[in-house]
């Protein structure tokens, strides 16, 4: 466990969730972490806020899911409908900012697929969606970590 004062100048919460996680990481073969147990993510988020449940994040999940799939649904309506009518273009695409992270879609007219036979098949109105969650921008605390990391690194690597 780390016995770092806040010399990064983080959040202190950063810094109780960095030493609660350290504990509980376990690396295998290859330097793969072993996957966390429920339970110790759970009291991470606790640290952060005491009132936040395991409930509440799969509630959100669940809209984030429902979100995505209904835009691709009503995309996808638009689209074949757009596509109709402009026969020399082959896609439509969108993307849309909810918050920090990003919901979008590509729609094709024709799209070559995998037949199952090693050979490949024409599946008309093709629908690519995407919801990309940003967990940390690079800046912050998230930015003052990297930094720090990359400076211990460079230290042990020279001696």
């Amino acid at each position: 466990m780390s016995t770092e004062t806040n010399e990064l100048k983080v959040k202190p919460q950063t810094l109780k969730v960095a030493d609660h996680l350290e504990k509980a990481f376990k690396f295998g073969e290859g330097g793969v972490a072993a996957p966390l147990a429920p339970e110790v993510i759970e009291e991470a988020i606790k640290i952060i806020d005491p009132n936040m449940t395991m409930k509440q994040i799969a509630d959100v999940d669940n809209v984030r899911n429902i979100l995505t799939a209904g835009s691709g649904l009503g995309f996808g309506r638009a689209s074949a409908t757009h596509l109709a009518k402009h026969k020399k273009e082959d896609q439509t695409s969108f993307e849309v900012k909810l918050n920090k992270d990003t919901i979008g879609g590509v729609y094709r007219r024709e799209k070559a697929v995998p037949d199952g036979n090693g050979g490949q098949k024409i599946k008309h109105g093709g629908l690519s969606m995407g919801y990309t969650a940003v967990g940390g921008e690079n800046k912050g605390d998230l930015k003052k970590v990297r930094e720090h990391l990359a400076a211990s690194a460079a230290a042990a690597a020279a001696g």
